[in-house]
This record gives structure tokens, sequence and C-alpha cells, in this order.
């Protein structure tokens, strides 16, 4: 079997990143306690819409900014927004 590595890179910001095996959450300073809280579903392979429905669940209003981004099966990456 073919092992497939990912190799990820960083800049040094004021967000917070949430990173899967094929998952990236990013989220801003202020939603520190929202990124922790999410860790836990990104790392077990959540699918996106229950991502999304965790994100907003306190209220889509009450979530300033968001970015998610996870790649299918095919290789296809998407952005939720």
């Amino acid at each position: 079997a073919v092992s497939e590595q990912t190799t990820r890179s960083y800049r040094p910001g004021e967000w917070y990143g949430v990173l899967g095996d094929r998952t990236v959450l990013l989220l801003p300073p202020e939603e520190r306690s929202r990124a922790a809280a999410r860790w836990a579903l990104v790392d077990a392979g959540t699918p996106a819409d229950d991502l999304v429905d965790a994100l907003i669940s306190g209220g889509l209003a009450a979530l300033p900014a968001v970015v998610l981004a996870t790649t299918a099966d095919d290789g296809a990456t998407r952005l939720h927004v």
C-alpha cells in the first residue's frame, strides 16, 4: 500500500487553526473557546455538515467569521461558507 503524506505549513497570526486529516478549521482570535471545543470533532473526522451545525449551535450571528475547508475522497478540496 502506498502511504500518503500531507505537508502543511503556516504563517504566524492571530487566528486559531484546527487541523484534521481532511479538515482545516480557522477561527478568529476571539473564538478561542469555540476552536478548542471543536478540536475533538475535527480530529474524529466529523463530516463538514455536522461541523457547521456545531459551529452555529450558539446562533449564526454569534459567529463573527470562520473558514472551513475539507478534502473529499476524490481529492477535491471544498470551502464551506
